[in-house]
């Protein structure tokens, strides 16, 4: 499934923020693993646009980077739900 996410840039001297997207291979209600086209820190923040589903709307789930290594066509990430026992386990499920 491909999702979007929005990267927050607060590291950056600009602040600003990117969209950009992510490919994902597992999700559950505390992460998801995915692939992305471009390297992210470690425990940066990302916002991710779960796409409707079974008649939800969109929701955006907040998240931070715990591995990005390169793969294969990208780099493999792993993304540690904020708050997955409340709210964001909630939405994806």
């Amino acid at each position: 499934m491909q999702i979007t996410a929005v990267r927050q840039k607060q590291a950056f001297p600009a602040g600003g923020s990117q969209v950009i997207r992510l490919d994902v291979k597992d999700i559950s209600s505390g992460g998801l693993c995915g692939l992305v086209g471009e390297e992210l820190a470690r425990d940066e923040e990302l916002t991710v646009l779960i796409p409707p589903v079974g008649g939800r709307g969109e929701r955006d789930v907040r998240g931070r980077v715990t591995r990005c290594e390169r793969g294969t066509g990208g780099y493999v990430v792993g993304l540690a739900f904020r708050d997955a026992s409340g709210e964001a386990g909630r939405q994806v499920h």
